[in-house]
């Protein structure tokens, strides 16, 4: 009997040491299932289409590389973060190593940036750092080597050590007179830093301060800085000038050109910069002499700050056409702040020989062809964001066209009426996978068009229309129900692995909600003819029967049982 009881103990606490194993093993499970929660007293995030936002009041919580914070297990896909309103400071190590973040915009409440809150955001081209910032702590930027464009707002008072250190793409800089603490080595290693710009408030420039900015050609000090700290510009090869002092802080215009030779060919690179308070402006232009044949090849960056930064870029867009002779001009525009783009800015590239790539701050690239555009019937404004979710409660005509599978909802902010290629990051996980992008039509969902999703895990999708507020659907790996072969659009950078299959027809743009020449969609002018049909009818009807009156006084007796006589006199009619 005792030992009946020893065994039965045994066997449940063999039971509770399972059921406790289980409950661990879920708890991940649980955890990766979150896309929200807190992160600090009355902070809060959530991840929605690869967007990561910060809300609510107060300061964030800190982390550090071995407790990272919550939205690290989603590293792979979060592509922008946005702090929005309320929120005053951004954490240490908050954003650490996000590599596939693209874009970053803090509200004017925030006041300071913690320490390495962006390290190793290897990705990030764009950076708003809204007006109100007072701190950038040590490292904060360090190793954001995409990075090619910040405005220190005035009333920065304080930037930690080493703050922007190997910001490689990062073209140029402007330190406000607002600033009383400037840290060492914050510039160090920024190679293509042209134009440096210091109106700080402080005696002496930091030592190693701009160490081994290679392409440094021009540099500004203010007045108040009477001594240059040890190695400040050592290894600014092409600083040949030295620097000046004066007061100025925008209206910058830099040129510089070099030969070299690869492979015996001889290569000529201009770069001209400009840069001024609503935006900045490089124009590449590279020549390839082989013998007596040279190729010209046009690039152009651009980082608007505000709508009249256009007139700076289309001023700078003249000059780039001229070099270019006749070949394409690739032109890449960051958009900070909201993603708007009016009318009027596209028709600037209408039917010019451009290639033009518009980032915006939530991580898509919009890739258009100038002579796609035509300047008119274009609307009054696009706004360019979207609302990409994952699909997780589906309603039977969804579940009829992507299954149970992994797939996304996409809802655009505007109608797109011009051909253009989007990037929608959907996750790295996701990579070399299938997506297809579907339409509704009716009561069901049509499929559009299918691509391989690339190796950063980015669905390039080729569109002709859309329609605002109208729910696409984007399903992974869903067969192709006509054929057994794929008919998935291969993206470049992956057709190496894919040498067996070749694009052989041309790319076709999908149409989904086209317009009419009405500028209404074809549902709309149906309705509307449905609608003109209708009413022809009625007053058809109501001319008629007038007409029947009008007779009938007259002595016209209709006939139903004789139509040929139905408006037969009543003195000829027959009698029966």
């Amino acid at each position: 009997m005792r030992r009946k009881k020893i065994y039965n103990m045994i066997s449940r606490m063999l039971l509770l040491a399972v059921l406790f194993q289980c409950v661990v093993l879920l708890i991940p499970v649980s955890y990766a299932a979150e896309t929200s929660g807190a992160c600090g007293d009355g902070v809060s995030w959530s991840i929605d289409g690869g967007v990561l936002t910060i809300f609510g009041n107060g300061d964030m919580a800190d982390y550090d590389e071995f407790d990272p914070a919550p939205w690290a297990t989603y590293a792979d896909m979060i592509t922008s973060v946005r702090v929005e309103s309320g929120v005053t400071s951004v954490g240490d190590f908050a954003f650490f190593r996000l590599e596939k973040l693209t874009a970053a915009a803090m509200a004017d409440s925030v006041t300071t940036i913690g320490g390495w809150a962006f390290y190793g955001c290897t990705a990030m081209e764009l950076l708003d750092l809204g007006s109100g910032l007072t701190t950038i702590e040590v490292s904060a930027f360090e190793e954001c080597r995409a990075l090619m464009s910040v405005r220190l707002p005035d009333g920065l008072q304080y930037i930690g050590n080493q703050a922007f250190y190997r910001c490689r793409s990062l073209k140029s800089i402007t330190i406000p007179a607002s600033v009383t603490f400037m840290g060492s080595e914050v510039f160090t290693y920024c190679t293509n830093l042209s134009q440096a710009t210091v109106m700080a408030s402080v005696d002496t420039l930091p030592r190693w301060s701009f160490y081994g900015c290679s392409s440094l050609s021009v540099v500004v000090l203010s007045p108040d800085i009477t001594e240059v700290g040890q190695s400040a510009f050592d290894k600014c090869d092409n600083l040949s000038d030295g620097y000046r002092v004066s007061d100025t802080l925008w209206d910058v215009d830099v040129s510089n050109s070099t030969v070299t030779l690869e492979n015996g060919v001889a290569v000529t690179t201009d770069n001209h910069y400009t840069e001024k308070e609503s935006s900045s402006v490089n124009v590449q232009t590279t020549q390839t002499l082989t013998g007596n044949t040279a190729e010209t090849k046009v690039e152009v960056e651009a980082i608007l700050e505000n709508q009249n930064g256009w007139e700076h870029l289309q001023a700078q867009l003249k000059e780039a056409h001229y070099a270019a002779k006749g070949e394409t001009v690739t032109v890449n525009i960051h958009l900070k702040g909201d993603a708007v783009i009016s009318g009027a800015d596209l028709a600037r590239f209408a039917g010019q020989n451009v290639r033009v790539t518009i980032h915006t701050q939530q991580g898509a690239y919009w890739h258009i062809n100038g002579m796609d555009i035509q300047a008119d019937g274009l609307r009054e404004t696009y706004d360019l964001s979207y609302k990409l979710v994952a699909l997780e409660d589906p309603n039977d005509a969804q579940l009829a066209a992507v299954g149970m599978g992994t797939s996304f909802e996409l809802i655009f902010a505007t109608d797109i009426d011009f051909k253009v290629e989007i990037e929608l990051p959907l996750g790295l996980s996701l990579a070399r996978e299938t997506a297809v992008f579907f339409a509704p039509e009716e009561e069901s969902y049509a499929r559009k068009q299918a691509v391989v999703i690339d190796g950063a895990g980015i669905a390039h999708f080729f569109l002709g229309s859309v329609q605002a507020d109208t729910g696409y659907l984007i399903g992974i790996n869903i067969p192709n129900p006509e054929s057994n072969v794929s008919d998935a659009i291969i993206p470049e950078e992956l057709k190496n692995e894919y040498p067996e299959m070749e694009q052989i027809e041309e790319i076709e743009y999908v149409v989904t909600g086209r317009k009419s020449s009405w500028g209404m969609d074809i549902k709309q002018v149906t309705w509307i003819l449905f609608g003109v049909m209708g009413g022809s009818i009625l007053v058809v009807g109501i001319v008629i029967g007038t007409m029947n009156k009008v007779k009938l006084k007259k002595g016209y007796v209709p006939d139903m049982d004789d139509v040929d006589h139905i408006s037969a006199p009543r003195s000829k009619r027959k009698k029966k």
